[in-house]
């Protein structure tokens, strides 16, 4: 089992945690990493320059002098590349630049990741963060347990939403663990 230390809210190591070596110690590809970071990056792109090419640019239907007789080159009409106020040539248009990444592949560079990270010594575990209370799954209970502590909760409804008035200042791990989306919090 991989190993790291543990340190409490102060820095100060008191402990060891040990991590799954499903996760943190397998072998380090580096190619599928590099693949989901392209893909990222790439997804990150709006994709929404454009230049109008010859056939897209206003004007430029007729002849611009005859074809022979002049001693010019032949040419059509005057929105052709090599004039001003001409198309572009091969002209961007908007486009996805999505890259598609296999799960597998996907789950095999967070794996790499982490376990790069812990060989890099860049994986802090903190004891208060391992030990917060479990999320709002059963939000009454959870409410019912802080009126029984003393603190005075009110419910508030917003549309869908269902807000606690909370009068008195609670722990804010505790608050940290209430994760939940119809959940908004008023401390006063």
């Amino acid at each position: 089992m991989a190993k790291t230390a543990l340190y409490n809210m102060e820095g100060a190591a008191i402990g060891e945690v040990e991590l799954s070596d499903a996760i943190f110690a397998c072998e380090v590809n580096e190619a599928a990493m590099h693949l989901v970071v392209r893909s990222y990056l790439a997804a990150q792109r709006q994709g929404t320059q454009s230049a109008k090419t010859r056939t897209e640019v206003r004007g430029g239907g007729r002849k611009i002098y005859r074809q022979k007789g002049t001693g010019n080159a032949r040419h059509h009409g005057n929105r052709a590349p090599q004039f001003t106020h001409g198309g572009v040539v091969f002209a961007p248009k908007p486009r996805d630049y999505y890259i598609a990444v296999p799960k597998k592949v996907r789950r095999l560079a967070f794996k790499s990741a982490m376990t790069s990270k812990l060989n890099a010594g860049e994986i802090v575990t903190s004891l208060d963060a391992a030990r917060l209370p479990k999320p709002i799954m059963d939000l009454p209970k959870r409410v019912s347990e802080l009126r029984r502590d003393g603190y005075q909760v009110e419910s508030v409804k917003r549309g869908r939403a269902t807000g606690y008035y909370l009068p008195d200042k609670v722990d804010n791990g505790e608050l940290a663990a209430w994760v939940a989306k119809p959940i908004f919090e008023v401390v006063a």
